[in-house]
């Protein structure tokens, strides 16, 4: 059995509670950079972080079952992920996150990559007419122009996100290769019914050397 089968099977063991999502993030971890994490104390902290931004908030298992029920009945309407999704994955993996009164947030895992997932954002709405999803869209920076920043919009983003529902900002670490020695960090905070991009860092360079995603240069502000 290969790596990648080993992680499919331990990944279908979120089915069971005591797996928690902070576990998955390890093992995805561990497969793809291997014994070197643990002589690697920024790889310590990264695992830590994760397991903090475990513990967030999210909707009762009940409700988000149902919208994501809903959402798999419009994928093909809405061509949500341009019709990229692995079931096995998306099922198990995507989280629901209150917004206000009748409005949720749904992070959509539409498949896992190499190292890292693609994921897309939607909102979604209870009002007395109907339910709604909204494709989300998301500013970053396209990774061949640094030099030049040029902003675009996409319906999707690969990485490791976190979404805190205190102040209602997303965090995306987008890794450029599995070494984690190069990528981009994006923050977006939530207001009305989009995100608006606050902070965009990149590291270009593919160079072996690891430094954390909060030091990498600044493109955006």
């Amino acid at each position: 059995m290969s790596i990648l089968d080993r992680l499919n099977n331990l990944i279908m063991l979120k089915k069971r509670p005591q797996i928690s999502t902070f576990t998955l993030s390890l093992i995805l971890l561990l497969v793809t950079e291997g014994c070197s994490l643990i002589n690697d104390p920024n790889k310590v902290k990264e695992i830590s972080n994760m397991q903090l931004n475990s513990s967030n908030k999210i909707v009762s298992k009940e409700l988000q079952t149902d919208i994501l029920a809903y959402l798999q009945k419009n994928i093909k309407k809405l061509s949500i992920c341009e019709g990229e999704i692995d079931p096995n994955f998306s099922k198990e993996l995507s989280s629901v996150y209150p917004l206000g009164k009748d409005k949720y947030l749904v992070e959509f895992l539409c498949f896992m990559g190499a190292y890292q997932g693609n994921y897309q954002y939607l909102l979604y709405q209870k009002q007395p007419s109907g339910n709604y999803l909204t494709p989300l869209e998301l500013e970053i920076f396209d990774a061949e122009t640094f030099r030049k920043p040029t902003k675009i919009k996409v319906s999707s983003i690969a990485g490791f996100p976190t979404y805190n529902t205190d102040n209602k900002i997303l965090t995306v670490i987008t890794k450029y290769r599995g070494l984690s020695d190069c990528g981009s960090l994006a923050k977006y905070q939530w207001k009305n019914t989009r995100f608006q991009l606050l902070e965009y860092r990149a590291k270009e360079a593919c160079d072996g050397t690891y430094i954390e995603p909060e030091n990498y240069s600044q493109i955006y502000p």
